[in-house]
């Protein structure tokens, strides 16, 4: 089985708190269906549809908690991108085994921001030290999951990085669609697929064997 979340607009605490329901709800699920029958019906695929310009880095961690649990059931996470996924969206974004995209969409990233209070010197000091060891270690996770380096995140340390849809792909941030494949059938599998179709097929063996043509009634 397959579910599908919205990740639509800003990342805000009422966003977050229902993805991450929606999430725990497939992992319980998932859970009891494992613990009460031999062959159980499970969601296999999670499908997150982004199209949000970002909001609370916080949301990200409570997200992707829930995530490694439902990975943890062998559940696959799908990416699907039909506008824009920018900041906190596009970290979420790469929380997803596969992404793909809707070639118009856009996705953006930048530094975390954060506000300084009323407070002695060397308060701030202990904080900014800190919040630079978080995206120290966001820049380690966009690295481990793309193919962008860490000196293009460099490049974009102090300015907002908008990436299209061909660099996304260049980048390994999405995957290109795969083209649906035509089954090859053989003659054999074409007449039985007639006869299970409740057709009767008459085979002329001479022009069979010269231009594989079937005649059907």
């Amino acid at each position: 089985m397959e579910f599908k979340i919205k990740v639509h607009g800003e990342i805000n605490d009422n966003l977050v708190d229902n993805v991450v329901d929606q999430l725990r709800s497939i992992y319980l699920y998932n859970k009891e269906m494992l613990e009460t029958y031999i062959e159980p019906e499970l969601y296999e695929s999670v499908i997150l549809n982004f199209n949000s310009e970002g909001g609370i880095l916080v949301g990200f961690s409570q997200i992707e908690r829930e995530i490694n649990k439902l990975k943890e059931q062998g559940v696959k996470i799908i990416g699907e991108v039909d506008g824009i996924s920018y900041s906190c969206s596009f970290l979420l974004m790469l929380l997803c085994d596969e992404i793909t995209a809707s070639k118009f969409s856009s996705f953006m990233y930048h530094r975390g921001l954060c506000a300084l209070s009323y407070d002695k010197v060397d308060n701030h000091i202990d904080f900014l030290s800190h919040q630079q060891k978080i995206l120290d270690r966001m820049d380690d996770f966009i690295i481990s999951r793309t193919k962008i380096t860490r000196d293009q995140l460099e490049k974009f340390k102090t300015k907002e990085w908008y990436i299209d849809y061909d660099e996304a792909i260049e980048l390994g941030i999405i995957v290109e669609p795969k083209e649906p494949e035509i089954p090859m059938l053989t003659v054999d599998e074409c007449v039985s697929s007639f006869v299970n179709a409740g057709y009767r097929v008459k085979e002329y063996e001479e022009e069979l064997a010269e231009s594989s043509e079937l005649k059907v009634e």
